[in-house]
Parts: C-alpha cells; sequence; structure tokens
C-alpha cells in the first residue's frame, strides 16, 4: 500500500505500537509496567543505542509483542519479564518491499535474565527481517517461570521465522544458559518457509545459530529445522545442553551443518 494511503484510526485497521522510537540514538526505557497495547509494545526503529531495563509486558490481546527492536543496533534488553500474546523479544528489520527498499539490518542486540511466558517465541527473529538480523546474543532466560506466569506457556524459546517472499538474511543468533519447563512445541524452531503458501522468488538466508548450557523440562521436541531445498539452513550447533521430559522426535528438513556436543536428551546422549 502506498504510504500516503497507510492511515491510523478507526476505521483504518492499522493498529500502533504503544511506544516507538524512529531514528533515535541513546534511549532508554527503565521500571516501567506496560499493560495491554493495541500492537506492539516497545518497537525501536531505525535507532541505536538502546537500553530497555526492568519492564514488565502484559499485553494479551491480538498478536502484541513484548518488545521489538526493528532496524536498530546496539540494543540492550535485560530483567525484563514479559507476559504476551505473541513473541516476547521479537527481532525484526522491515517487512518485504519497504524492509528491502530501507535496506538497515538489526544488528548487535543482547538479551539478557528476562522471564518468558509468551504465547509464541521467547527469543524471536522475525518474520519482518527483509532489512537482514545479525549477531543477536540472549542468556540466562527463564522460560514459564512458576515466579511469573503467564497466560500462555511459551511454544518456542528459540523461534526464527524467514521466507523467500521477505528475502534477507539472518546470520548468528546465539543463546546460552537458558533453563525453564513446560514449552509447548519445540524448544528450538527455525521456519524458512514461515506463513508462505507460494514460497516466492528471493533468496534467504539463515546461518549460524547456537545454543549452549541450556536446561529445559518439558518439550514435544528439541528441534524443529525447516530449510528449504533450494536455500538450505546452515550451521546449527548445540553444546552441553540437557533436555528432559522431551516427547517427540526432532524434524529436520535442508539443513546442512547441525553439530550436537554433549546433548543429552532424557538422560541418553544424542
Amino acid at each position: 500500500m502506498p504510504v500516503e494511503q497507510r492511515v491510523f484510526g478507526a476505521g483504518h485497521y492499522l493498529r500502533p505500537a504503544m511506544i516507538q522510537f524512529v531514528q533515535c540514538e541513546n534511549i532508554l526505557v527503565s521500571d516501567v509496567t506496560i499493560l495491554e497495547p493495541a500492537m506492539w509494545t516497545v518497537n525501536p526503529v531505525l535507532s541505536r543505542n538502546i537500553t530497555i531495563r526492568r519492564i514488565t509486558v502484559v499485553s494479551t490481546l491480538y498478536n502484541t509483542d513484548g518488545c521489538d527492536p526493528e532496524a536498530s543496533s546496539y540494543v540492550h534488553i535485560h530483567d525484563c519479564r514479559f507476559n504476551t500474546n505473541d513473541d516476547c523479544v521479537a527481532v525484526k528489520s522491515g517487512r518485504d518491499a519497504d524492509g528491502r527498499r530501507v535496506g538497515v539490518p538489526s544488528e548487535n542486540i543482547v538479551v539478557q535474565d528476562c522471564l518468558f511466558s509468551g504465547r509464541w517465541g521467547g527469543i524471536t527473529v522475525g518474520s519482518e527481517m527483509s532489512g537482514g538480523v545479525r549477531h543477536v546474543f540472549a542468556e540466562r532466560c527463564v522460560v514459564n517461570s512458576p515466579a511469573f506466569p503467564g497466560n500462555h506457556p511459551v511454544k518456542y524459546p528459540v523461534y526464527i521465522k524467514a521466507s523467500k517472499k521477505r528475502g534477507a538474511y539472518v546470520d548468528g543468533v546465539h543463546v546460552r544458559g537458558f533453563t525453564g519447563s513446560g514449552v509447548d512445541r519445540e524448544i528450538i524452531f527455525v521456519n524458512m518457509n514461515y506463513a508462505s503458501t507460494d514460497q516466492g522468488t528471493l533468496p534467504v538466508s539463515v546461518r549460524n545459530i547456537t545454543m549452549r548450557d541450556t536446561r529445559i523440562d518439558g518439550a514435544d521436541a528439541v528441534l524443529n529445522l525447516v530449510g528449504l531445498e533450494t536455500d538450505h539452513l546452515t550451521d546449527v550447533r548445540l553444546d552441553r545442553c540437557r533436555f528432559t521430559g522431551i516427547t517427540g522426535p526432532d524434524k529436520i528438513a535442508f539443513t546442512d551443518g547441525l553439530r550436537l556436543r554433549k546433548v543429552f536428551v532424557n538422560g541418553v546422549e544424542v
């Protein structure tokens, strides 16, 4: 839709983000509780040097993510609590033609010591990632913490969404020290064919995904990796992880360079 036709307000069906910084630097959002936004809750766009700390988000309406750094860099999100109806932290970089036209990646994102009780992903990338995403780090986050029970259990502690309709790349999502229980589906879900009935023709690359020192009890499976026949998912590595209460097998398609070292599932090294 042309920019001049993108109208917010009654009858136009475009929902605004609740807190959105555009082309800003040196941002601090700290020590607030944010309730029931219409769409994404905290959404820095084309911005840099951002700290989001000690916030509580309760966003149980629609696809209301907790925090969405978009085409932004040097972002530090820490000691936050997310009870969401969609993803908790979702790294984005623009959607489709707009994202490719602007062409600014999200990069150097650090997430630490957060509580995730979202309906979909804990640490998420995409699906709006047409400007590219690289260098995302998350550590010591707790999934479905009894100390902060949410409305829904997290489906995927790590959730990466891309497609040939969106194009671009995800290079480097690194997770360590996650703990938790009661995951609704898989612990890591990488889907390079997200929401795509027609795959599209744009090149898409997802690579360099790591998980280390993670302990999670209860999930359908550890891995659901969906690469494409034309664009393989590459370099997924798990190291020193223990998963218990896993009820089903992994699903792996068109994935190169999958490596597991000292990974135990239901007490058995795999």
